[in-house]
C-alpha cells in the first residue's frame, strides 16, 4: 500500500527523494507521468507500439539518470526531454524513403511504380523532415507544449535571445517550405 506521504509530494520532491535511492518514488514518478508521457511520445510517432517503447525507455533512461536531475528544473519538463531527445534518435535511426513503392495496380507487368508520400501526413512529420534538430525542439516546446521563451531557455541551456532567433528561422524556413510545396491553384 502506498504510504499517504508520497502521494502529497510535488514530482520535484519525488525526483529528489528517488535520487536519494527511494524506488518507491521514482514508481509513483512513473505512475504519475506514464499516461501524459505515453500521449506525448504517441504525438510524435504516431504509433502506439513505438510510443509504449519509447515511454519505457524514456523511464528507464530517466532512472538510469535520475542523479542528474536537476531540482531548479521541472521534473515533467527534464522527463519529457529525455522522451523528445529518444524520439529524435528513434526518427534518425528509421530510414523512410523519400518514395514509397506501391504494386502496379490494375497492371499485368510485374513492375513496381511509386507514389510521394501523402499530402494529409502531419505537420509535425513534415517539420521533421525539413527543421534541423534544434529548430524543431524549441518549436515543439513553443507549440505543442505551449511552453514560455523562458521555460525553453530553461530547458535547452540557452538564451531567451537564442530561443528567440531558433523559433523565427523555423518559422521562416516553415512558412517558405510550405509557400513552395503548395499545391497547384493555391488552395485545398
Amino acid at each position: 500500500m502506498e504510504r499517504p506521504e508520497i502521494s502529497c509530494l510535488s514530482s520535484e520532491e519525488l525526483a529528489n527523494q528517488a535520487r536519494a535511492g527511494s524506488a518507491e518514488c521514482f514508481a509513483e514518478l512513473v505512475r504519475r507521468h506514464s499516461g501524459s508521457l505515453f500521449n506525448f511520445l504517441y504525438r510524435k510517432v504516431s504509433n502506439r507500439h513505438d510510443a509504449e517503447d519509447l515511454s519505457q525507455e524514456t523511464f528507464a533512461r530517466a532512472y538510469q539518470k535520475i542523479d542528474q536531475y536537476q531540482p531548479r528544473y521541472k521534473f515533467a519538463t527534464w522527463l519529457f526531454t529525455i522522451g523528445w531527445r529518444l524520439t529524435c534518435t528513434f526518427y534518425r535511426n528509421r530510414e523512410v524513403p523519400a518514395e514509397l513503392p506501391v504494386d502496379g495496380i490494375g497492371d499485368d507487368r510485374a513492375t513496381t511504380s511509386y507514389v510521394t508520400i501523402d499530402e494529409s501526413e502531419n505537420l509535425w512529420d513534415r517539420i521533421r523532415v525539413i527543421l534541423p534538430e534544434n529548430q524543431q525542439r524549441v518549436l515543439w516546446h513553443r507549440y505543442g507544449e505551449d511552453m514560455s521563451i523562458a521555460g525553453i531557455a530553461a530547458i535547452t541551456g540557452k538564451s531567451e535571445v537564442y530561443v528567440k532567433v531558433l523559433l523565427h528561422r523555423a518559422r521562416i524556413k516553415l512558412a517558405k517550405y510550405l509557400k513552395e510545396n503548395e499545391p497547384a491553384g493555391g488552395g485545398k
